[in-house]
């Protein structure tokens, strides 16, 4: 049986693919994206994503694209996969917060209910996991833009990839703040603010040496 994202993963499709050739060019993908946002009720990216997207699908205008080819290439540019930004778009109770697939839970209060503990634990092992996938492919990307300095690189590409580097580092960051607030609403406690210029916290919340191993390599 076909699950409700590749239903709307295969209707978006036939309307861009509308000669049914079995594939798409890169340059289609933001239509594609926002054929996706229809079906579901919130947009699937963020405009961080779209902006690496709308990169990407310029740099490489005519790559052919099959949908399995799709999938991993929306999985490698926005950061979760697209079956997981299709789930965390049609949650009633959730935002756009990050690149695809990540939102933040609106916070009203004080959530005592066992039920509500369990989905915030939930939500926020998917977040730990997600936010590790991030950190790999900022480490990737930090080491290929290095890779493409040293090689003299024209500066065209150079700011492209110093865009993307820069767009992943805030990414993560923000990522990291959504979970530790998640934690301290878990926990009932505040999240205190060090310095807003340099990202860092208190080190009461364990998932903070994130953002302080990422500040240090970029540094």
């Amino acid at each position: 049986m076909i699950n409700e994202c590749e239903s709307i993963l295969n209707a978006a499709w036939d309307i861009i693919d509308s000669k049914h050739q079995g594939f798409i060019y890169a340059k289609d993908i933001p239509e594609l994206i926002r054929r996706l946002n229809t079906f579901v009720t919130h947009n699937l990216t963020t405009k961080a994503n779209d902006e690496v997207i709308s990169s990407f699908a310029k740099e490489q205008p005519f790559l052919k694209l099959s949908k399995d080819e799709f999938k991993a290439k929306f999985q490698s540019l926005v950061g979760t996969g697209i079956q997981t930004a299709v789930e965390m778009a049609n949650m009633s109770d959730t935002k756009p917060r990050l690149f695809g697939s990540i939102r933040r839970s609106s916070i009203k209060g004080e959530e005592t209910s066992k039920e509500e503990h369990m989905r915030k634990n939930l939500e926020l092992e998917k977040l730990r996991g997600e936010i590790e996938d991030w950190k790999s492919k900022y480490q990737f990307l930090e080491r290929e833009f290095l890779f493409y300095q040293t090689h003299h690189e024209n500066l065209v590409d150079s700011t492209q990839h110093e865009f993307i580097i820069s767009e992943m580092k805030r990414t993560i960051e923000e990522q990291t703040r959504v979970i530790d607030t998640l934690k301290c609403q878990m926990q009932g406690k505040d999240i205190v603010m060090v310095s807003k210029g340099n990202h860092r916290y208190r080190e009461a919340f364990i998932l903070h040496q994130t953002d302080l191993d990422i500040s240090n390599q970029v540094a």
